[in-house]
C-alpha cells in the first residue's frame, strides 16, 4: 500500500495511477461498448420486429441486462477504487513540473516523498551517505540532527497526503 512507508518512491506512484487507469478506461469502454450495442439493437427493429444482429438472435432483455451488467461491474469498480484513483491523480497533478529527476508523460517529478516523521533520520543517513561524516565520531560530540534537518528544510517543497507531510527536494 502507498503512503505507508517512510520514503515512497514516486515510480510506485505513478505505476498503481496507470494500473487503476487502465482498469477505468477499460470499464468505460465496456460500458460504451454496451450502450453502442443496445442503441444497436433498439435501431434495428424493423415493422415491428427485431432483425437478426450478427447472426444472433438476440432479445431486448438480454441486451439490456449486458448493459446493466456493464453498468453494475463499472459501479462496483469505482466504489472501490474511484478515489484512490482521484487522490493520486491530484498528487501527480500537484507534483507535476516541481523539479524532479523522473520524467513521465512529458513533466518532471521528485523521485521520493519523505514522510515527515522520518525527515530527521533521512537527513543524517543522506550526509553519511553524501560524505559529509567519515567513520564514527568520539563520543564526546553530539550533533542536533533536529536542527540540521530542519536547516535543510530550506530546500525541500511538501505535499499533505492522507494527513502526512512529505518532504521532496527542491532546490
Amino acid at each position: 500500500m502507498l503512503f505507508k512507508d517512510n520514503i515512497v518512491d514516486i515510480r510506485d506512484v505513478i505505476e498503481r495511477y496507470e494500473e487503476l487507469e487502465l482498469e477505468k478506461n477499460f470499464h468505460d469502454d465496456a460500458v460504451a461498448a454496451a450502450r453502442d450495442h443496445v442503441a444497436e439493437f433498439l435501431s434495428s427493429q424493423v415493422d415491428g420486429r427485431w432483425e437478426i444482429i450478427a447472426g444472433v438472435h438476440e432479445t431486448e432483455a438480454t441486451v439490456t441486462a449486458a448493459n446493466a451488467r456493464a453498468l453494475q461491474v463499472k459501479s462496483s469498480w469505482e466504489l472501490d477504487n474511484i478515489g484512490e484513483f482521484a487522490r493520486l491523480k491530484a498528487i501527480l497533478e500537484e507534483l507535476k513540473g516541481d523539479s524532479g529527476d523522473e520524467q513521465w508523460r512529458g513533466d518532471w517529478y521528485p523521485p521520493i516523498l519523505i514522510a515527515d516523521y522520518h525527515f530527521t533520520d533521512y537527513a543524517k543517513e543522506l550526509l553519511i551517505d553524501c560524505g559529509y561524516f567519515k567513520g564514527d565520531l568520539p563520543p564526546w560530540i553530539h550533533i542536533d540532527w533536529e536542527k540540521t534537518a530542519k536547516e535543510m528544510l530550506v530546500d525541500y517543497s511538501s505535499i499533505d497526503i492522507k494527513g502526512v507531510t512529505y518532504y521532496y527536494w527542491n532546490p
